[in-house]
């Protein structure tokens, strides 16, 4: 589920990134509210960052959706209330150049005693730009089931600079079942609602599109891909697409993304204990899976959540051959109905009454 960001040309420095993710009851599809801590470790200023979301975005036909899936939501990070903002206290200052700081507390990965402050800008104002892709390259990247965003900065990152950011992503895929409306029903009734995820961290994301890509250009060029004229448009587009986002972006000799510290949280509810099966790569378990949110003044609700981590500020030695960033966690999860949870209880209820009905009737005999 994890995003991948990069700015073309450009070094930058992901110093803090919390997902947070909460699963939909039936379909298990997932909201995403992804809290970022960039620095621009480039000697140029940055003015637009591309997120790569290994999940489909658009519309079959390559149209964008009425609601869009991607929303750049900064402003948020100063809202007191925010929903968003569970389990983590962000302190806003107000500095003597109409600065406005935000200052996020985090426990040490070893040590929970030191915690440290990281702190950042803030600024709104920016823009989520998806024209930049045309509907074919669209329904590519449909069919290679991830999607990207340009996110237009409203004031450019200049050399050495560290801002926040705060973005939320309602993709159209999310597990690897892929039921339609007719089999999600079924299950529903049946109480088969098992849903498995895979989880690629935000270097694996990129390894993981660049691939599908070039297997599909493999596909499109054996002439699998529908008419000769269907093949030229997709492998037209599926070229350009590479050159974007692969040769001329992430992949650019002045593009760099260091990983510092990542985080991925989902939420339980409403879902059954989460069963991991397998964690492969740069990441570590955070806490006692579940971690717990309990209540206080600004998040009235108990919450469970699992949490895994990232970067070299969470791992500080890797074995060779890893990468920071790169990962994947699989897991499974299962929604039960109310309509299969009341069934026992009211068997049970039923049961209990009956025995006290029994009891009652010899005691009077």
């Amino acid at each position: 589920m994890c995003i991948s960001i990069f700015a073309a040309g450009r070094s930058i420095v992901v110093m803090y990134a919390s997902e947070s993710i909460w699963l939909s009851k039936v379909a298990g599809i997932p909201e995403i509210v992804v809290d970022l801590l960039i620095k621009n470790d480039s000697e140029k200023s940055v003015e637009d960052l591309y997120c790569v979301v290994p999940q489909r975005l658009f519309d079959e036909d390559g149209s964008l959706p009425q609601h869009p899936p991607f929303i750049d939501m900064t402003e948020d990070l100063v809202a007191r209330d925010s929903r968003y903002s569970k389990g983590m206290w962000y302190e806003v200052h107000n500095t003597d150049n109409d600065t406005t700081e935000l200052r996020l507390t985090l426990p040490h990965p070893q040590n929970s005693r030191k915690n440290s402050k990281i702190f950042g800008v803030f600024r709104g104002g920016n823009h989520v730009d998806t024209t930049e892709f045309t509907s074919e390259q669209r329904v590519l990247m449909n069919s290679c089931l991830f999607g990207v965003v340009r996110v237009s900065l409203g004031r450019a990152m200049f050399a050495n600079e560290k801002r926040w950011f705060r973005w939320r992503i309602s993709p159209f895929t999310g597990p690897q079942e892929h039921r339609n409306w007719l089999e999600r029903r079924r299950c529903f009734l049946i109480n088969n609602l098992t849903l498995t995820y895979s989880v690629s961290g935000p270097e694996q994301v990129q390894l993981d599109v660049k691939k599908k890509m070039i297997d599909l250009r493999q596909v499109i060029s054996d002439g699998d891909f529908g008419s000769t004229e269907d093949q030229g448009w997709a492998l037209n587009n599926l070229n350009d697409l590479l050159e974007k986002l692969v040769f001329d972006g992430r992949e650019h000799p002045d593009t760099n993304v260091h990983i510092e510290d990542w985080r991925t949280r989902f939420f339980r509810a409403p879902m059954e204990p989460f069963v991991v099966s397998q964690e492969d790569g740069a990441v570590r378990v955070v806490g006692g899976q579940p971690n717990y949110i309990l209540p206080d003044v600004l998040n009235p609700q108990y919450a469970e959540y699992y949490e895994w981590a990232s970067g070299c500020r969470q791992i500080p030695r890797l074995p060779p051959g890893l990468v920071h960033g790169a990962f994947t966690i699989r897991f499974s999860t299962k929604f039960i109905p109310l309509l299969h949870r009341i069934g026992p209880i009211v068997a049970f209820t039923a049961l209990v009454l009956a025995t006290i009905s029994l009891i009652l009737r010899f005691s009077t005999e």
